[in-house]
């Protein structure tokens, strides 16, 4: 059966979505996500933005792509958030989106999305931050990325 706009819609509109039972649809749902994140409706499109990441895959990353832009902090944030469900290198492109944004929160989000391999472009902006972020929360939050990352 062909994944339709209203299903994804519908899996979505719940407070609190099954991840899981969504990302089943697939690749076929991506075009549908980017709808979403394109929408009005800011907890939607930050729902929308994290299963893209949950589904990954190219088309998914456009996804995030324009998620990353949105004047929403709250699909900036799921946005970043998300980045954990995705393979390196594309989490390092995803996390890389964030460590300058103007809201702490999705900063904060993207760092604590970092695990396993970082390239080295992310690894000496994790340093950086760690030593001279102004936030002193976004300062521990990359010390404990930089601990988590696989050297």
């Amino acid at each position: 059966m062909a994944t339709s706009f209203e299903q994804v819609q519908g899996l979505l509109a719940a407070e609190e979505p099954d991840y899981e039972q969504a990302a089943a649809l697939g690749p076929d749902a991506v075009p549908f996500l980017g709808r979403l994140v394109a929408g009005g409706d800011p907890m939607m499109a930050s729902k929308a933005a994290y299963l893209a990441g949950m589904i990954g895959g190219p088309r998914a990353m456009d996804v995030l792509q324009a998620a990353a832009h949105s004047d929403q902090a709250i699909v900036r944030l799921a946005t970043a958030a998300t980045a954990r469900n995705l393979s390196h290198p594309t989490a390092s492109q995803v996390v890389k989106l964030f460590v300058t944004d103007a809201d702490p929160g999705v900063r904060r989000a993207a760092l604590e999305s970092v695990s396993g391999a970082v390239d080295r472009s992310l690894e000496n902006t994790l340093t950086e931050m760690a030593g001279s972020d102004p936030d002193p929360s976004i300062r521990y939050a990359a010390d404990a990325a930089l601990a988590r990352i696989a050297r």
